[in-house]
Parts: structure tokens; sequence; C-alpha cells
């Protein structure tokens, strides 16, 4: 699993271009992501279509994509944050989670991350986001069980 601690006091940007990847919304979503993102001085939203999956990250965060009409759509929500301050990634939790929008799938992009393509890095974050939600349950069912002795 590829979580680390993330300090809300740090703002500085890592040099690089600053921008969310965004995949699996619709036109009214996008908006309100959008919208988010410029309260924090992010500009650049850039929404990943299902004919984009097959590019590395590092490509379509340069805007050197590859079409690919034949993927297989995944239709999970996702958005990804590059070169952004840690500040600036849980003002934007923070901010997300007041609009009703239906909690997506939240990674940071890291220079190993930029190297897989979009699809293969969701699919990974589809399986650790399946382990954590087993992990809550065992934890769950266990604190259940010490309750009830």
């Amino acid at each position: 699993m590829s979580f680390v601690e993330m300090k809300q006091n740090n703002n500085i940007r890592p040099e690089g271009t600053p921008c969310l990847l965004i995949h699996g919304f619709d036109a009214e979503q996008i908006i309100i992501i959008k919208g988010l993102a410029m309260t924090l001085d992010i500009i650049d939203v850039r929404v990943v279509e299902t004919s984009m999956q097959d590019n590395c990250i590092q490509d379509i965060i340069d805007n050197n994509i590859k079409r690919n009409a034949m993927v297989k759509p995944i239709s999970e929500q996702v958005i990804i944050f590059n070169d952004l301050s840690e500040h600036d990634i849980h003002k934007f939790i923070g901010d997300y989670k007041k609009t009703g929008i239906s909690r997506p799938i939240y990674a940071a992009g890291t220079p190993t991350s930029r190297t897989w393509t979009f699809k293969a890095w969701l699919e990974e974050l589809m399986e650790e986001r399946a382990a954590i939600a087993e992990q809550q349950k065992l934890q769950a069912m266990m604190k259940d069980g010490d309750a009830a002795n």
C-alpha cells in the first residue's frame, strides 16, 4: 500500500505541473470540481477520458496523449493530485466533502506512479481501496466482539 502521513500545514508546492487529473465524473460534477480547484489556484484540471487510460500519467500531465477507442471503461471516480502541496490536498478534500458528490478515490502523484498507465494505477488504487475496506470490516468485527465480552 502507498500511504504516507501528510502535514496539513505544508503549503509548499513541489516543482512541476500543479494539476488535478479526474476520471469518472459527469459534466455537472466536473464544473464543481473545477470551481473547487480554482479556489486553491489550481488552474489545470484534466479530465481523463476512457480512451486515454492506456497513457502513462506523465504523458497525460504533459498533454502527450494517444487515444485508444478499444479500452474497456472503468467507471470508478478518481482524483489525482499532481505537484500540489499537502495543504492544498487537505483543503481540496475538505471542501469536496461539502459538495455532496460521492467520495472518489484520491491519490497523489509520485515519480513512480507517473510512469504507470492511468488504467494500471487506477486498478491498483481500486485494489488498495478494497483491501482497506476489508481491513476496516475486520476491525469493526473485532471491536464488536470485544464489546460483547
